[in-house]
């Protein structure tokens, strides 16, 4: 059996200089959850959401006031890594908004 871990644990594991985030499309009781555990941001861009997949995550983030961030994980399922990244494209402002909650600029 795995070992069931809290979302207290999960989110202690951030650092310092980082913010942790999920993604967890859909799932607004996880998510808020690990928003009481210390969650700052969702996974809205994805190299396999559609744009409206996109923009469900995007709504939702934004509801729940998450900062939106952007996938690059691989996991070997989909080619090389540039081929199954070739299609992703994070707007530059959600790199811009990351780069000021981690300067402690902004929210």
């Amino acid at each position: 059996m795995a070992a069931r871990i809290t979302c207290g644990r999960l989110v202690s594991t951030e650092t310092t200089t980082g913010s942790v985030t999920a993604c967890a499309p859909g799932r607004v009781q996880l998510l808020r959850e690990l928003m009481d555990a210390g969650l700052r941001g969702l996974e809205v861009h994805y190299r396999t959401f559609d744009a409206d997949t996109t923009a469900a995550v995007g709504a939702t983030a934004d509801a729940l006031g998450l900062l939106r961030t952007g996938g690059s994980d691989y996991h070997g399922d989909l080619g090389t890594y540039a081929e199954a990244h070739a299609g992703l494209w994070v707007p530059p402002a959600v790199g811009e908004t990351l780069l000021e909650r981690l300067e402690g600029r902004a929210g």
